[in-house]
């Protein structure tokens, strides 16, 4: 099968094609595209969504991190996002940007501490919800180009 694209009326090849395409999916734009819920209906989560997931998954992270002091406390409780009038997520980019700097300051300090390790994996967990929740419904890739394809919501 042969693929055609257009910038504008201009026919562009497809190296052209795979160039743009990793700008646009890099790790900055997926991010923003969370933020406002684009992907939702492909299977993608929101930011609250995400949270949630963290939460759900990894709720001892969330209270470590809020007891180093990363997090408020309400953060790190999975009931404050439940319900009619949730709370709003943390910036997650921001507790990102501070978990790093910590992990750089801390391995400077006490490379063989045990709490070390522990902090490192919260990050990785913490990171493995994120990359989750920009992954999109394989049903609409899977399909022929003839079939129609609803894409539903998943929160």
């Amino acid at each position: 099968m042969s693929l055609d694209c257009l910038r504008g009326d201009e026919l562009i090849s497809e190296s052209d094609l795979r160039a743009h395409l990793a700008a646009v999916v890099r790790v900055e734009n997926i991010g923003a595209l969370l933020g406002s819920g684009a992907s939702v209906d492909a299977g993608g989560l929101t930011l609250a969504g995400l949270w949630r997931v963290f939460l759900t998954d990894f709720p001892e992270a969330a209270t470590r991190f809020a007891s180093d002091g990363f997090l408020e406390a309400e953060d790190a409780d999975l009931q404050e996002f439940l319900g009619d009038e949730p709370r709003r997520p943390p910036n997650v980019e921001t507790l990102l940007d501070q978990l790093e700097i910590a992990r750089i300051d801390w391995v400077r300090r006490k490379p063989a501490s045990r709490k070390l390790r522990v902090f490192k994996r919260d990050i990785s967990d913490l990171l493995r919800c994120i990359v989750t929740a920009s992954i999109l419904a394989k049903g609409p890739w899977e399909t022929s180009s003839t079939e129609s394809v609803r894409l539903d919501s998943q929160i």
